[in-house]
């Protein structure tokens, strides 16, 4: 159809065909593709997502920035509102470093948009903020101190920082830490102490296998090995082996032969029941107990 129609002609078909490329089901970032090449950039803008958190996503505002920067710079001023839902989202995540690129290429057309934005981002960071994410906030902080010290943009600093003390005044510690910006001695070992945390250490590179020292190598024990050659018995010691061997059988056969068997373990045992109960029943008896005649004295009779 491109090859069929004129260039004036185009410019009207293409944009009733807009219609039919939104609805088809395809991703988001086709559309946005093919709608560039046509060079379709107030629909790019209108189509484009929200940020949901993904990596691609910026790389693909970045690329949409370019292209628009490039062939039509006068819909920059519609990137606005989309480069700044993308600030509030990453600026809350805490993901502040991924918004830099994107900012670096904005701060080039409107200088003077940057604090507002940052502003906007900062009150939404501020309602979930928690004391362990100070320390890179502050330092957020800085490095967009230091970005609008560079397009001389250092009033806006001033007045933002001002305004941001007094609106957030109740969360003193972070006021405090804050304050430290303004002080020519600025160090993050003094947020971080203020904060109760420990600064980062610095992790040295490993050294080389040729620096490297050689550790040294343990001598090992020698195990005795379990598959030694048993020592070879003789004639005389296999007999006295038999011998033990016989000796232990006859004494397990003796004590067999002079242990009771079932039937006199019965008897022995009914015995001693009736020999306990007579013994109580003499303890028991309210009868004296018989006493014992005297000795008979059988001394014969005088004639």
């Amino acid at each position: 159809m491109r090859q069929m129609t004129s260039d004036e002609e185009w410019c009207q078909v293409k944009e009733e065909l807009v219609v039919y490329v939104l609805k088809q089901n395809t991703q988001i970032k086709d559309k946005i593709e093919l709608l560039l090449k046509d060079g379709l950039y107030k629909q790019v803008i209108e189509v484009f997502p929200h940020p949901t958190g993904k990596e691609e996503e910026l790389d693909l505002l970045l690329e949409v920035y370019k292209t628009i920067e490039e062939k039509d710079p006068v819909l920059l001023e519609k990137m606005i509102p989309v480069v700044s839902r993308y600030m509030k989202r990453y600026f809350q995540e805490q993901k502040y470093e991924a918004m830099y690129p994107v900012l670096d290429r904005f701060q080039r057309r409107f200088p003077g948009i940057i604090i507002s934005l940052l502003a906007n981002a900062c009150d939404t960071v501020m309602f979930g903020i928690l004391p362990s994410q100070y320390s890179s906030f502050v330092q957020m902080l800085k490095l967009m101190k230091q970005r609008l010290e560079s397009i001389n943009k250092s009033e806006d600093w001033e007045t933002f920082f001002k305004g941001f003390k007094v609106k957030h005044m109740g969360k003193k510690r972070l006021i405090q830490m804050i304050n430290l910006l303004g002080d020519s001695s600025w160090n993050m070992d003094k947020i971080f102490a203020m904060q109760g945390e420990k600064p980062p250490v610095i992790k040295e590179p490993p050294e080389s296998r040729e620096t490297r020292p050689k550790p040294e190598k343990k001598k090992k024990r020698k195990k005795h090995s379990s598959h030694h050659k048993k020592r070879k018995t003789t004639h005389s010691e296999r007999e006295k082996d038999k011998d033990k061997e016989e000796d232990k059988e006859l004494s397990y056969k003796e004590k067999k032969e002079k242990s009771p068997t079932a039937r006199e373990r019965k008897t022995n045992t009914r015995k001693k029941k009736k020999k306990k109960t007579l013994r109580r029943m003499n303890s028991n008896s309210p009868y004296p107990k018989p006493m014992n005649p005297p000795p008979l004295n059988l001394t014969p009779l005088p004639p």
